[in-house]
């Protein structure tokens, strides 16, 4: 691929610093003086999925495969903007044709990983995830996907590993927090659970279900009152979660609350 002008290291700048706006502006700035600068066509599309504008990037990342049709690392990319725009059997054709280029492309395996888990072909999906883990030991969402598969499979302990692998490599991952919050609780440790449910909330303020596990978390250590407000919380941002409704009104009843269970 092109590197070179001032415009797109200014674009890149920006792209690298999170300033996607900007980024956007000058990758499209360098596109209209040069159409086939294939850096700034890949950034820009890149970009356009972060953002959730998958029916843009596609057109894009077609562009650069019109010129490197085998490009790994272009196919993998294109195998995300396809996923997240529903084109699932799209997606998994760009992954494999990725794959087939590199196999140790371990990002790819990842995502293909991902999408057979969505399809629930869970033994095929924690291949994946193992094959980018033997390529990659650092990708932590690799841990903790083949975590959540082990978990479904009743490999708990297995299952508590990957989660421990992926927050030694990423201690800010909310998921993980979430999920080896979950795996303390359902063996009896709700104190460890809190605090790892307490990281979640901390790095996504508005995921209901991590305050719904605080919450139930909480009940489990007689801390009714804080276990209600974390409750009222996930309710809040949820209206329509049954699940955290329920654990409510069965908590308000144990506290004797009984006109707001109504």
């Amino acid at each position: 691929m092109n590197g070179g002008s001032e415009t797109f290291q200014a674009a890149l700048a920006r792209h690298q610093t999170g300033n996607a706006q900007e980024a956007e502006t000058l990758y499209q700035q360098v596109l209209a003086e040069q159409p086939g600068h294939a850096d700034a066509t890949f950034n820009l599309a890149a970009l356009l999925v972060a953002l959730g504008r998958a029916e843009e990037a596609i057109p894009l990342y077609e562009s650069v495969l019109d010129a490197m049709p085998d490009d790994p690392d272009t196919l993998s990319n294109m195998g995300n903007a396809l996923a997240q725009a529903g084109r699932i059997d799209e997606a998994e054709i760009s992954y494999r044709r990725a794959l087939e280029g590199d196999p140790l492309l371990a990002p790819a395996h990842v995502n293909l990983g991902n999408l057979l888990f969505q399809r629930n072909c869970l033994d095929l999906a924690a291949e994946c995830y193992r094959t980018a883990i033997s390529i990659d030991p650092g990708l932590s969402n690799a841990h903790n996907n083949l975590g959540t598969i082990l978990l479904s499979q009743g490999k708990d302990g297995e299952a508590r590993e990957s989660y421990d692998a992926a927050l030694r490599i990423e201690p800010d991952n909310a998921d993980a927090q979430k999920n080896f919050g979950n795996i303390l609780l359902s063996q009896g440790d709700p104190a460890s659970a809190e605090a790892h449910f307490r990281r979640a909330v901390e790095l996504v303020p508005n995921w209901a279900a991590a305050h719904a596990d605080l919450g139930l978390a909480l009940q489990r250590q007689d801390q009714d009152e804080a276990a209600r407000e974390a409750l009222l919380i996930a309710v809040g941002l949820r209206p329509d979660f049954i699940e955290a409704w329920n654990c409510l009104g069965q908590l308000l009843l144990q506290m004797g609350c009984h006109d707001e269970c109504r």
